[in-house]
């Protein structure tokens, strides 16, 4: 698999796999997701402006993930699937 660098859509792929199970808090997001806090911020205020992320309605410290962001998973695990890339991601967010 490649090693270089990840570029935005890995990044966006993983913070996302990240939410897939239950809301985070940014540090738990950055943590998940291998990035600094500056990027993660940046990251997440992408994934809110494309609508596949919001903050928590109860507690707005917490992310959770959109159905658009997992119908991007869905497609982004397909995409690699026909490039013959294998998944680094976990099963559970094949459903």
């Amino acid at each position: 698999m490649w090693t270089g660098k990840r570029g935005e859509l890995e990044i966006y792929a993983d913070i996302l796999s990240a939410l897939a199970d239950d809301k985070l808090k940014k540090t738990h997001v950055s943590h998940k997701a291998n990035l600094d806090s500056r990027a993660t911020d940046r990251y997440l205020q992408s994934l809110i402006k494309m609508k596949m992320v919001t903050r928590h309605g109860d507690d707005t410290s917490y992310f959770v993930i959109e159905q658009r962001g997992r119908h991007f998973l869905e497609v982004y695990e397909e995409l690699l699937g026909f490039c013959g890339i294998e998944s680094a991601m976990k099963p559970s967010l094949e459903t």
